[in-house]
């Protein structure tokens, strides 16, 4: 299995370094030493089993065992296409619940938003009204440059088409969008 999931990983080219990073960090920390040793044919189901509930018995966070499947569900496919083995265990395999009680989405009103930008420092408070007025990621926001700004159009434009990536050696750099669907040019900016 470890050699399995480091061929998929060694094959993968459109991930971001910062992306490949943490693949590798998550076959390291949770896949190389408890089930690396298994011979990939007789990887199944059970074992797929066992590996989520001793995740789930550590502590791991639901939404981290997700991302984790996700990435040995990927490995799996891999495998299944170099001919490795005939189908992926990992398939319709149940994961924990990611929601929780309590987790339901909470806005701030117009009054509470007015109240925590009151209490910001200066150099903070548009940066925030910007964030609330667009739904911009704080990566997009802050890779934003002069030329993505029209603020003569009717309503004032922000040209949302890069944001701030992690590199592999956990450094930062501008790099594309999350998705290609983040693209998108954003009305209703805030005055300056």
């Amino acid at each position: 299995m470890a050699e399995v999931v480091q061929e998929h990983i060694d094959l993968l080219v459109r991930p971001s370094p910062g992306t490949i990073h943490t693949y590798q960090r998550i076959f390291d920390l949770h896949i190389r030493h408890t089930i690396g040793h298994i011979p990939v044919n007789e990887f199944g189901y059970r074992e797929v089993m066992r590996w989520i509930k001793g995740l789930s018995a550590e502590g791991v966070a639901p939404k981290s065992i997700h991302n984790m499947h996700g990435l040995l569900s990927a490995a799996m496919t891999t495998a299944e296409l170099l001919g490795y083995i005939s189908g992926n265990p990992c398939r319709r395999v149940p994961l924990p619940t990611v929601e929780r009680a309590g987790d339901e989405a909470m806005f701030l009103t117009h009054a509470e938003f007015g109240l925590l930008v009151e209490g910001m420092h200066e150099p903070y408070k548009t940066l925030a009204q910007f964030l609330v007025m667009t739904g911009a990621r704080f990566g997009e926001a802050t890779a934003l440059k002069v030329a993505d700004i029209d603020l003569l159009s009717t309503p004032p434009t922000a040209r949302i088409n890069k944001a701030w990536k992690r590199d592999a050696q956990c450094g930062y750099y501008i790099g594309p969008t999350k998705t290609g669907a983040g693209k998108r040019t954003m009305g209703s900016i805030p005055p300056w």
